[in-house]
C-alpha cells in the first residue's frame, strides 16, 4: 500500500511540474503582436537586468542579516529578501516567455510573489509602531557619541585605577602572578621580580625556576602545599623565605585562586605575593622580647627563690655554731664545772666562733667579687710555700678523721705574680672541701708541677665524687650537691665560687672532674708563671698571721703600755680589756667619744683601740677630732680601728680618717695584741 501511495504521489508531482512548464495553447511572445527586434530585446534586457539586481540585493541583505546578529526586526528583513527575490524571478520568466510561453509557471510565480508581498505588508504594519519608537539618526549619533565619551572616561578611570593599583602594589611590596598549569608557564609582574631582586623580564617563567629561588629549608614544604592545592582543588596561601639575587633572605606571603576547566581539572592558578619581611622581623622581635621577658621573669623568680633559700641557709649556718656557743656558755655559767669542762666549752665556743667568722668572711668576699671591689696585693710568690701552708693548716683536721694528705710539690716550678693570702685561701678552700667530702681512712693528694708556661696544682680525693649533672654548675654561687634538710655537710656553697673568681683574677683557670658518685673528684688550678722575677732587693716578705707569729716568737713585751679602749658595747670593751690586761697592759675604757677625748688628755695612752659604729659621734669623727689636737694633748697617738665594718672600702676609710691599723670583728686576741705591740713599737723585742 505504501509503495502504491508513493507512486501516486510521484505521478501527481510529475503532472504538476509538467503542467507548469506546458506551453501548449500559447504562442511565444515574439509571435504575439508586431514586435520589432529593438523593442523585444529592450524588454528582454530590462527584465534580465531587473532579475539580476533583484537577485543580488537579497543575497547581500541575507549576508548582512547572518553577520549582524543584533540587527533589529530580522523577520521583516527576511520577508524583504523573499519578496525582492520573487519579484526578480517574475522578470526572469517574462524574458523567457519571448521564446518559451510558460505562462502557467509565470502565473504561479506571480501568485507566490503576491503572497510574499502581502505578508511583507502585514509584517510592516505590525512593526511600524515599534519602529516609530526607535531613536532618530541624530539621537542615535548623540547617544553613540555619549557612549564613546563614557567609554573613554571609563578607560581613563580604568587606567588611573590600574596606576593606583600598581603604586599600591609597589608601596606594599606586592606583585601579581599566574601559573598556567597545563603548559607550566609562570608569569610574574615586575613587582614580584623586584621582590626577588632580579631585573624585569628576566624570570625564566617556570614553576621549577620559582622553586629554585625559595629558601632550601622551605622548598619541600612549598611543593607539598602546591601539590595539596592541586589535589584538593583549593586556593593557595603560604608564607615562605626566598633567597634574592644578591644573597639576602626575605619573607614572602602568597595568596592565589585555582581555576578549573569544565571537567574540574586544574587549569590556572592566579594570585598576588607580597614582601612580609618587615612583619616577620617584627614578629621575631616580639617573640624575642617575649622570650626575654619570660626569661627575665623566670630569672627573677629563680633569684627570689635563691634569695629565700640563701636566707634560710645563712640562718641555718649561723644558728648552728651559735647554738653550740650559747649552749656551752650556759654550761660555763653553772655552778658545778670541772677544769676539763671549762676547757672543752672554751674550745667549742672558739671553734664555732671562728666558723661564724668564716661564714661572714665568705659573704663579704662574694660581695666584693659581685661589686667588682675585690683587690689583690700582687707580688712575687713561691706557690710551693703557699700550698704547703694550706696543707699545714688542713692537716690536723684531716688527721682527726683519719684522712691521709699526700703532697708532691716541685720546688723548681717557678714564681708566680699574685696575692699570697688570696692564693692560700684558694687552696685552703679546695683542701677543706676535699677533706669534708672524703670519708674516714680516705686520701687527699696534692700535686704541683710546671706545665709549659704555667704552674698546675691538682687536688684529688677519694671522696663521694660529683654527679655528672651537677659538674657544670659546681662553681656556681650557692650551688651544692645536696641542698635538702638531710644533707650531711654544711656550708653556704660559696667556697668553690670564690675559688673560681680568685683564680681568674690571677689570670688562671680552675676545672673540676669526676667519674661520678663514689669515685672521688679532681680539681685542677692552672696559674701563669711570672714573666720576669723581681730584683732580690725588692722582694717583699710574705705576710704571716699574727697568731702564727706569736706562737713562733712569743708574746711581745707590752706590759707597761697604757691603752685607751673606746666602744659603746660594754661586752666588747670588757673583752678587749681582759685580753690586754692578761698581758699586763694598763687599760682605760670609754663608752663615748667625749669620754675618750677627756681620757686622752688626762691619761695620755700609748695606743687607742676604737670602734667605728657608735651613736652620736662615730669612730671616724672621733679620730678626726683626735688628729686635730696638738701633740702635747695626744693628737699623734697611734690608733687601731676594731670594727664590724670589714669591707675593703671600710678599711680604706678608716686609714684615711687617721687610724694606722684596721681589725675586723670578731677580733682575734693574738691579732689585737700584735696590733697594739706594732703601733707601740714593741715588735721584735724579747719578753
Amino acid at each position: 500500500m505504501l509503495l502504491i501511495a508513493s507512486q501516486d504521489i510521484e505521478a501527481f508531482m510529475g503532472e504538476i511540474l509538467t503542467g507548469l512548464f506546458d506551453t501548449s495553447g500559447f504562442p511565444a511572445r515574439w509571435q504575439c503582436g508586431a514586435w520589432s527586434d529593438e523593442l523585444g530585446w529592450l524588454h528582454i534586457g530590462s527584465d534580465l537586468a531587473i532579475w539580476a539586481a533583484y537577485t543580488a540585493i537579497p543575497c547581500v541583505l541575507a549576508f548582512f542579516i547572518l553577520r549582524r546578529q543584533d540587527v533589529p526586526f530580522p523577520r521583516i528583513l527576511w520577508l524583504f529578501v523573499a519578496f525582492i527575490f520573487a519579484c526578480g524571478t517574475t522578470h526572469l520568466i517574462s524574458a523567457i516567455i519571448f521564446w518559451q510561453p510558460v505562462y502557467r509557471l509565470d502565473g504561479v510565480v506571480k501568485f507566490l510573489t503576491a503572497v510574499v508581498s502581502w505578508g511583507t505588508v502585514v509584517a510592516l504594519v505590525q512593526i511600524t509602531p515599534k519602529a516609530l519608537h526607535l531613536p532618530g539618526l541624530e539621537r542615535v549619533n548623540a547617544q553613540l557619541a555619549h557612549e564613546v565619551a563614557e567609554r573613554k572616561r571609563s578607560e581613563e578611570l580604568l587606567r588611573v585605577e590600574e596606576e593606583r593599583l600598581r603604586l599600591a602594589l609597589i608601596a606594599g611590596r606586592m606583585g601579581t602572578w599566574s601559573w598556567e598549569i597545563a603548559t607550566n608557564r609562570v608569569t610574574w609582574s615586575a613587582e614580584i621580580e623586584s621582590i626577588h631582586g632580579i631585573a624585569a623580564g628576566s624570570f625564566a617563567g617556570t614553576f621549577a625556576a620559582f622553586i629554585a629561588m625559595v629558601h632550601p629549608d622551605d622548598r619541600a614544604r612549598m611543593e607539598q602545599i602546591v601539590q595539596r592545592n592541586l589535589e584538593q582543588l583549593s586556593n593557595h596561601h603560604s608564607e615562605y623565605r626566598i633567597i634574592t639575587a644578591d644573597g639576602r633572605t626575605r619573607w614572602v606571603e602568597a595568596r592565589g585562586t585555582l581555576f578549573t576547566d569544565e571537567q574540574g581539572r586544574p587549569q590556572l592558578m592566579s594570585g598576588v605575593s607580597m614582601d612580609v619581611t618587615a612583619r616577620k622581623e617584627a614578629e621575631e622581635e616580639r617573640e624575642r622580647l617575649l622570650d626575654s621577658e619570660r626569661y627575665a621573669r623566670s630569672e627573677a623568680e629563680k633569684a627570689n627563690r635563691l634569695k629565700d633559700e640563701f636566707l634560710s641557709l645563712v640562718s641555718h649556718e649561723l644558728r648552728t655554731p651559735l647554738n653550740a656557743m650559747l649552749g656551752y656558755a650556759q654550761l660555763l655559767l653553772m655552778n658545778q664545772r670541772t677544769p676539763q669542762q671549762v676547757t672543752e666549752a672554751a674550745t667549742v665556743i672558739e671553734r664555732n666562733g671562728r666558723a661564724q667568722v668564716q661564714i661572714i668572711d665568705d659573704l663579704l668576699d662574694m660581695s666584693r667579687v659581685i661589686t667588682g671591689k675585690m683587690r689583690l696585693d700582687v707580688q712575687s710568690v713561691d706557690l710551693c710555700d703557699v700550698v704547703r701552708r694550706a696543707i699545714d693548716t688542713i692537716t690536723p683536721r684531716a688527721a682527726a678523721r683519719g684522712i691521709e694528705v699526700q703532697a708532691v710539690l716541685d720546688p723548681r716550678a717557678g714564681q708566680i705574680a699574685g696575692d699570697a693570702s688570696r692564693l692560700e685561701q684558694i687552696f685552703l678552700n679546695l683542701l677543706s672541701n676535699a677533706v669534708k667530702f672524703t670519708p674516714k681512712q680516705g686520701r687527699v693528694q696534692v700535686t704541683l708541677a710546671r706545665v709549659n708556661s704555667h704552674v698546675e696544682v691538682q687536688i684529688a680525693d677519694t671522696g663521694q665524687g660529683i654527679e655528672g649533672e651537677l659538674l657544670p654548675f659546681v662553681f656556681d654561687r650557692f650551688r651544692q650537691g645536696d641542698g635538702s634538710t638531710q644533707r650531711r655537710h654544711g656550708g653556704l656553697g660559696l667556697g668553690l665560687s670564690l675559688v673560681k673568681h680568685l683564680v681568674e683574677m690571677h689570670g688562671g683557670s680552675v676545672r673540676a672532674s669526676s667519674d661520678g658518685r663514689g669515685k672521688g673528684s679532681l680539681f685542677t688550678v692552672v696559674l701563669p708563671l711570672q714573666i720576669s722575677a723581681p730584683d732580690a732587693g725588692t722582694d717583699r716578705v710574705q705576710p704571716v698571721a699574727a697568731a702564727s707569729m706569736l706562737r713562733s716568737h712569743g708574746a711581745p713585751p707590752i706590759a707597761d703600755l697604757r691603752v685607751l679602749i673606746v666602744d659603746d658595747e660594754a661586752d666588747a670593751r670588757g673583752l678587749a680589756a681582759r685580753i690586754l690586761e692578761q698581758h699586763g697592759v694598763e687599760v682605760h675604757s670609754a663608752a663615748t667619744a667625749d669620754e675618750a677625748l677627756e681620757l686622752l688628755r688626762r691619761v695620755r695612752p700609748d695606743v687607742i683601740v676604737s670602734d667605728i659604729g657608735m651613736p652620736g659621734t662615730d669612730g671616724y669623727q672621733l679620730m678626726r677630732m683626735v688628729r686635730a689636737l696638738p701633740d702635747e694633748e695626744g693628737g699623734r697617738t697611734p690608733a687601731v680601728a676594731a670594727t664590724a665594718f670589714a669591707r675593703g672600702e671600710d678599711r680604706t676609710k678608716a686609714l684615711l680618717s687617721g687610724y694606722q691599723a684596721h681589725l675586723a670583728k670578731p677580733v682575734d686576741a693574738n691579732e689585737l695584741v700584735a696590733a697594739v705591740a706594732t703601733l707601740a713599737g714593741r715588735t721584735g723585742r724579747g719578753a
